[in-house]
């Protein structure tokens, strides 16, 4: 494996989503084996208790990286958590064989995968582009993906997003690390390498200057005693469902790291496959993670998790859901997209104590 070789599949996994465009990962190549990394700066905010969320992005920056190798000719093996006791930063260690090249499909899918958070959408999304979609969680057995519009079960996922979205900001520690993450420095035009550009969060205009004020905590807890934040929670998360064909929300049988990390993974086939079948994707985390309870929140929000949780309970005895998966066909158009870190920044200088 070459370095030009190397390099691509490094450029694949910069493009990994991430929760609010945190990416916190590192790299650091051990001859032909790849070592990812969670970065300690990046990680670690209240929904990131146990690094849940960042084991969700190291998941899809492995898929990138195994869907990019196999095109150019490698199988990809992966160890999780080489050494959770005593390195819990140490996400993964990545091996690679050669193999015959695959499908460039998915591979070509990467660059152009991004969060489109505008609505209306159109549908119907055809049983046989469903299915395509399902098909590609097969080779993760720990994962579920189950389709929820048009069921019974569709109205209790809208509810379990409603009380998620509205928790964001009615939480202060949850609207801090909302809010820290917008870059409203940059206007609503520009992109950032690092965090959520305004231009990509699809606010309407008129909603612009109200929205910016939001993020002093002050402002923000005095609308919430008028009940702003279930208005705020219905518009980012029951209303786009409600104009768009389909919902799916992806499972999976336990919880333990390895376990989100392979959720990851999945969650980025899932991504660029219906990418593939000229679908816009939007997922949503929150309901999911916060119904775990790693989330330390205020002890006067405590009840509202097990409220969520309840509900993500009704939807599959059998699984923990994790993130509902927004998806249809877009009448706007390829939407602005987040930038990234140069690839410079993303190494891993080891510490004395590893």
């Amino acid at each position: 494996m070459d370095n030009s070789i190397q390099q691509r599949l490094i450029e694949a996994a910069r493009l990994a989503p991430s929760a609010d465009n945190s990416q916190p990962w590192q790299y650091d190549w051990e001859n032909d084996a790849l070592n990812l990394w969670i970065d300690a700066q990046r990680s670690g905010g209240t929904s990131d208790a146990r690094y849940i969320l960042s084991d969700l992005a190291i998941g899809a920056c492995i898929e990138n990286i195994a869907i990019q190798a196999k095109s150019l000719g490698f199988n990809t093996q992966t160890d999780y958590l080489p050494d959770e006791q005593n390195i819990p930063l140490w996400a993964a260690k990545l091996s690679f064989s050669p193999s015959g090249p695959d499908d460039e499909t998915l591979a070509l899918a990467i660059p152009q995968r991004h969060t489109d958070r505008t609505f209306p959408w159109n549908g119907p999304i055809s049983p046989a582009t469903r299915q395509t979609i399902c098909a590609a969680t097969e080779q993760f057995p720990e994962t579920n993906i189950m389709w929820l519009d048009g069921t019974p079960l569709y109205k209790t996922a809208l509810k379990a997003m409603w009380k998620a979205e509205s928790l964001r900001f009615k939480s202060q520690r949850l609207h801090q690390e909302l809010f820290s993450s917008i870059r409203f420095d940059i206007g609503y035009k520009a992109a950032c390498e690092e965090g959520l550009a305004p231009a990509t969060l699809a606010i309407e205009p008129p909603l612009k200057p109200a929205f910016k004020a939001l993020r002093h905590w002050g402002f923000m807890r005095t609308l919430n005693f008028l009940g702003v934040n279930h208005l705020i929670g219905f518009r980012s998360a029951v209303l786009p469902n409600l104009l768009s064909p389909g919902l799916c929300l992806l499972s999976l049988s336990k919880t333990d790291r390895p376990a989100i990390i392979k959720a990851g993974r999945a969650l980025e086939r899932i991504w660029l496959t219906a990418n593939t079948q000229g679908l816009a994707v939007q997922p949503f985390a929150a309901a999911g993670v916060l119904s775990l309870g790693f989330s330390q929140l205020e002890q006067r929000h405590a009840h509202i998790p097990q409220k969520i949780a309840s509900a993500m309970q009704k939807l599959d005895n059998n699984h923990y859901g994790l993130i509902f998966i927004r998806m249809g066909r877009a009448k706007q158009g390829i939407q602005p997209s987040s930038g990234r870190r140069k690839i410079s920044s993303l190494r891993h200088i080891a510490p004395a104590t590893e």
